[in-house]
């Protein structure tokens, strides 16, 4: 008898709510160490790439004057989602072990890089920020450790100083604003 598949594709998309919601376990265990926690990160990577687009159609009106932004962020938004994909279709393959920081304080960095998304006020700004989450996103799939948790340092998943992974007490993240002058 043969054996039903599960769908491929993800039967919903979590919002921005749902990346920090009561019902998620703060737990202190690594991020992305199991099939679960990347599923659950690409879900997320799917939710960004929404907000992307949501916020690509928002400025493309007031930034006609340069299409080719508009189409570099339309590139990497499809860049976010074949990522996402491939995250979410093969799950198991990229697990990452001995990552610096928690799945809590990714889910944390996640909504708040949603959070960012919605604010950006420029085409450029909205560019920048999206390099940043397709950087970020590809680099969970190469499994290196080493490289994740620089740039979990670098993007605000855990801040300077502080234990990466080694204590759960309560981190609070606050993105950079798109308008930042020094996040660049």
């Amino acid at each position: 008898m043969a054996k039903s598949l599960r769908p491929v594709l993800p039967t919903f998309l979590p919002t921005q709510m749902e990346f920090d919601t009561p019902d998620q376990p703060a737990t202190c265990s690594p991020a992305l160490a199991t099939l679960e926690d990347v599923t659950e990160f690409a879900r997320m990577v799917f939710a960004t790439a929404d907000s992307v687009h949501a916020a690509l159609k928002r400025l493309s009106t007031s930034s006609a004057k340069d299409p080719d932004l508009g189409y570099s962020v339309l590139t990497e938004e499809y860049a976010i989602r074949a990522r996402a994909n491939i995250l979410l279709n093969d799950s198991a393959r990229h697990t990452v072990t001995n990552v610096g920081f928690t799945q809590a304080n990714l889910r944390k960095f996640m909504g708040s890089m949603v959070k960012q998304i919605e604010e950006c006020a420029s085409m450029a700004d909205l560019l920048s920020t999206s390099t940043d989450l397709i950087t970020f996103a590809s680099a969970v799939s190469s499994g290196n450790s080493r490289i994740l948790e620089v740039l979990a340092l670098a993007f605000g998943v855990v801040g300077a100083g502080q234990p990466s992974g080694a204590s759960c007490q309560s981190r609070t993240y606050s993105a950079p604003s798109c308008s930042d002058a020094n996040y660049r």
